[in-house]
């Protein structure tokens, strides 16, 4: 990728994240990178395009550490696997709460674009995290605690405070993304999926 296609990308990101699609200018991003309103419509032909291309990057960060994660824990029980998972995807949440605010900008209601992208990237990623889920959970839980109500739960309170990060300086002070701050939360998000499968947090080590 060319650094000034990577560069008008960021700045993309930034924008649709904060502003929506509709809220969202090829002309202003081009102010925000320093190049002219034509040379986007150049690399990317049109703003949908462009908005496309941007959440596939977003989510090639995403499915990268997944995937990478599921390799590093092969020979892992699902169980011991969905604890990392719960405690990287938090730290993903501090450092990329851009994807939370674009699926939550365009999931309020149904239109082409969201459609495009639960079936290209959220209905893979929740599909597999659901596995997990289902796997891990005690037998005959499964119908008290349905395994996507479970990753809805989970997704939400990981994503919460990072997304929407004036809420929780409004509350406390302090930012979000203070280093303490995520790790604290993160091991609050793992003793929850203990809870959840039914683990003792003091046998199994919230921290690990």
């Amino acid at each position: 990728m060319s650094p000034t296609r990577e560069t008008i990308l960021r700045h993309a990101i930034h924008e649709f994240a904060a502003h929506g699609f509709e809220g969202t200018s090829t002309s202003g991003i081009a102010r925000l990178c320093g190049v002219t309103q034509p040379l986007i419509h150049y690399h990317f032909a049109s703003k949908e395009n462009l908005w496309r291309e941007a959440v596939d990057l977003l989510f090639a960060e995403v499915t990268g550490r997944f995937g990478q994660m599921r390799l590093e824990g092969e020979g892992q029980s699902p169980r011991d696997l969905l604890r990392t998972l719960m405690r990287r995807f938090v730290h993903q949440c501090a450092e990329r709460p851009e994807i939370a605010q674009i699926v939550l900008r365009e999931g309020t209601h149904r239109n082409p674009r969201f459609d495009w992208l639960v079936e290209r990237h959220l209905s893979p990623l929740i599909a597999g995290i659901s596995q997990l889920f289902a796997a891990s959970l005690p037998s005959g839980q499964a119908e008290v605690m349905p395994p996507l109500h479970v990753v809805f739960v989970a997704m939400g309170g990981a994503n919460l405070m990072f997304s929407a990060p004036a809420f929780f300086e409004a509350l406390t002070g302090r930012s979000p993304t203070a280093p303490e701050i995520v790790e604290t939360h993160a091991d609050a998000m793992v003793a929850v999926v203990d809870r959840i499968l039914g683990i003792d947090p003091a046998s199994s080590g919230v921290s690990s």
